[in-house]
């Protein structure tokens, strides 16, 4: 398989920026195809699909991203510098750092939100966005006055029927301190828990979302011990590794050691901005994204029937070239079905290749 290095650069936007690279630039349609993480994710999630994407000419990156791995130079307390637009900063200082004038950006989970801004700010760069697990974003056809309280609402009415969105969990300080409790027990729980084997997947109820564990959190109520109840108590159970045969144990162990290091608090900030991401998005009402467009999920993916809305009006783009659902999968596609995500990816690639080639005028 084609070589990986790790290699770093400063994105011009605060950070020394960690991250991995196959291939060689220009790369196959002159364009480096990089390959943007989720939550809790690193830069090596992207490893099989970086290789067959050099195996067949094109040049591939992985960064770490702002509050994970191996990047420096962000601030865990200074939330802002993590909402979406400053996300996509960080992206294109990479590119430009790297040298690479066009890209495909593939994102992946929370991956998704600097490649739909980056996308939105600076077209003339993107030339392809494929998206895993949750589909593209599209802006209003107009302008939303204070468009993020929306999110603030749907919290409100979960509340209300005795549950908490995750995401609203997140962004607590509660949460930080349960996910840093037990670093390694956590990151296994989670990669297993919303994996296409577990028994939380199984019992999904894509009917009743808001009462549906992980999307939906019964509310803390005091526990044995003094202590509220969480996110990983609510799990259907602890996992090990042994639960995830389709991840190495040697990733395993490079994610413990990563935010054992680095904790959450940075990496969870990014769910603070959720509704400052939503209000960002206002000032691009009326664009239509250009560039080709992809959509690969796995069939248990709690994220299929989450975002079932946003998919159908994805639908909708000019270069959309197909939504793709994958048998035998979960939330973390990328690892538990590689083959046929690769498959996939290289044929949307080709795509890419020819919108990049296309005289400037007729993209758009």
């Amino acid at each position: 398989m084609p070589p990986i290095a790790r290699k770093s650069v400063d994105n011009r936007n605060g950070l020394r920026m960690s991250y991995l690279e196959c291939g060689e630039k220009p790369g196959k349609g002159g364009f480096v195809v990089a390959f943007l993480h989720g939550f809790p994710d690193l830069s090596s999630t992207w490893v099989k699909q970086m290789q067959a994407c050099a195996d067949q000419g094109y040049w591939a990156v992985a960064p770490d991203q702002r509050g994970y791995g191996e990047t420096t130079g962000w601030d865990a307390a200074d939330v802002d510098s993590y909402r979406g637009m400053n996300l996509a900063r960080d992206v294109v200082g990479l590119l430009q750092a790297i040298g690479a004038s066009k890209a495909v950006l593939v994102g992946h989970d929370f991956g998704t939100t600097p490649a739909f801004y980056t996308a939105l700010a600076r077209p003339d760069l993107i030339v392809g966005l494929c998206m895993l697990s949750i589909p593209l974003c599209t802006a209003p056809p107009v302008m939303v006055p204070n468009a993020g309280r929306a999110i603030h609402r749907n919290y409100a009415a979960m509340r209300k029927k005795g549950f908490i969105h995750y995401q609203e969990y997140f962004s607590s300080d509660a949460a930080v301190a349960e996910w840093e409790k037990d670093v390694r027990g956590n990151l296994v729980t989670t990669l297993y828990q919303i994996s296409h084997d577990s028994e939380a997947m199984r019992k999904f109820d894509a009917r009743r979302l808001a009462t549906s564990y992980p999307l939906a959190l019964e509310q803390p109520k005091p526990a044995a011990g003094g202590e509220a109840s969480g996110f990983f108590n609510q799990a259907s159970r602890q996992a090990t590794e042994a639960d995830l045969p389709w991840m190495d144990p040697s990733a395993v162990d490079g994610y413990h050691r990563a935010f054992q290091k680095t904790g959450f608090r940075a990496a969870l900030s990014w769910y603070r901005n959720l509704p400052r991401n939503v209000d960002d998005l206002q000032i691009f009402a009326g664009f239509e994204l250009p560039m080709p467009y992809r959509y690969i999920v796995g069939r248990s993916d709690f994220c299929l029937p989450l975002y079932k809305d946003l998919h159908e009006r994805t639908r909708q783009l000019p270069r959309y070239t197909g939504s793709f659902i994958i048998e035998g999968a979960g939330h973390w596609v990328q690892g538990e079905k590689p083959q046929e995500v690769n498959k996939l990816l290289l044929e949307f690639l080709q795509s890419a290749v020819q919108y990049s080639e296309a005289p400037q005028q007729s993209r758009l």
